[in-house]
């Protein structure tokens, strides 16, 4: 059972490192262009941080190093410790572009890898799967359960994942009837080897499989290979496995909020049926299409986030379905759904960088800004003749950034325990 465990740990490490490193590569591949537009050279490529070195190799005039913490990508330029640092010899406009490059390159290259997964594996029909129905939404008491598949809404067939979400988004105040399709009769085992059993032999594939725990929340399995993984990590001598027989269409019906919201928590759930091969031309529309409507919906997600921060004083801690299901599901995926789920990824991550939080492109952005205000109030105010803080002293501008940051989190969190406390 340790070797097991071992086994699934390494498995998510390698994947974790590799899809770190695969946006960061993202990232590079922008400032590294855009570099080349400024003349500026790259002179160092590091894969990962920390002194120690595994492997380094100049290849022309760029030096391409592999450290012992392989997490993460750097390019240096020039004499800059960092693109995402300054960069003496450009102006402000062109050192802000560098930091956007990396953001937009993300974006960029997730959808050319949308669009490859679209044209060389096809398409896949699929609709949309319930995950969980958010407190105080009108889905709460509408009847919906974890594991739902949506098939149709408003009679109409769901054939593809953003079709639904789009066809959702339309429907402001209104009343929705959703078309639902639900695995019911559970069997329930308590004995491992008959539940083991039972898995290798006679289960069938998407009967939902439901591991009951002793603490938190049962967890659900659509397919045998993450339910066995999920056994052995179990004590054997302490478990309840459920397995649906069949399988009932309901309706419910949802009216959905003033912003299009019905407050269900979705993913994509393949129907089964053979790829349809696109060609480039629908290629090329699907993937625009995607990445149209995945940034739309990251981007509300987002500033609805914002707004139940600073307004509702609430502090909502679930991320992207997008990032939530690779961390969960990458290991035991297909390659399409992979490489599609990892520009996904991607797409959120890029959109991500451009909030002005600590570290991230807007957040140095606002530090320059910063730094840059500060020094024309002094000169035009007559306070000083010269830039009051230099360059060098940004560092500290990040600090207080950061160090503000993270009070307003904690003192976030701080208020919401003494809200419980209170109840």
């Amino acid at each position: 059972m340790l070797v097991d465990l071992v086994q699934v740990f390494l498995k998510k490490i390698f994947w974790f490192i590799l899809l770190i490193d695969g946006i960061s590569v993202f990232f590079v591949i922008g400032k590294f262009c855009l570099a080349n537009l400024f003349k500026l050279h790259l002179q160092k490529f590091t894969i990962g941080f920390g002194k120690s070195i595994l492997y380094n190799k100049k290849i022309g005039k760029v030096l391409f190093v592999i450290t012992s913490f392989p997490i993460g990508c750097k390019a240096e330029f020039l004499k800059s410790d960092s693109l995402f640092r300054r960069i003496e010899p450009i102006s402000f406009i062109k050192k802000v572009a560098l930091i956007c490059a990396g953001p937009i390159s993300s974006i960029f290259c997730a959808f050319i890898l949308l669009f490859l997964t679209f044209f060389i594996f096809g398409d896949t029909p699929s609709t949309m799967q319930l995950t969980n129905t958010i407190a105080g939404m009108p889905a709460e008491k509408s009847g919906f359960q974890r594991g739902d598949i949506i098939l149709k809404i408003n009679n109409k067939d769901i054939k593809r994942f953003d079709e639904g979400r789009t066809l959702i988004g339309q429907l402001a105040n209104q009343k929705i009837l959703f078309n639902v399709e639900r695995k019911v009769n559970y069997k329930l085992f308590t004995d491992y080897k008959k539940a083991k059993n039972y898995l290798k032999t006679i289960y069938k594939h998407k009967d939902y499989i439901k591991i009951s725990q002793k603490d938190g929340d049962d967890l659900m399995f659509y397919a045998k290979a993450p339910a066995i993984k999920q056994l052995k990590s179990m004590n054997p001598n302490n478990i309840k496995v459920y397995f649906s027989q069949s399988t009932e269409i309901l309706n419910i019906e949802v009216k959905s909020t003033i912003d299009s919201r019905v407050g269900i928590g979705i993913k994509p759930y393949s129907l089964d049926k053979k790829s349809l091969y696109l060609g480039f031309s629908k290629s090329l529309f699907m993937a625009f299409d995607f990445t149209y409507i995945l940034s739309r919906e990251f981007l509300g997600q987002s500033f609805t986030t914002i707004y139940s921060f600073l307004e509702k004083r609430e502090l909502p801690l679930n991320m992207p379905w997008e990032i939530k299901q690779f961390i969960e599901e990458f290991s035991d995926m297909k390659i399409m759904d992979f490489l599609r789920l990892f520009s996904m990824v991607a797409l959120t991550v890029g959109w991500l960088s451009f909030f002005p939080i600590p570290k991230l492109a807007g957040g140095l952005i606002l530090v320059m800004c910063t730094r840059l205000t500060i020094n024309k109030l002094a000169i035009y105010f007559k306070f000083s003749k010269e830039d009051i803080i230099k360059e060098k002293y940004e560092t500290w501008i990040e600090l207080i950034y950061l160090a503000s940051f993270i009070f307003l989190i904690l003192l976030m969190i701080f208020q919401n325990m003494l809200v419980v406390a209170q109840l």
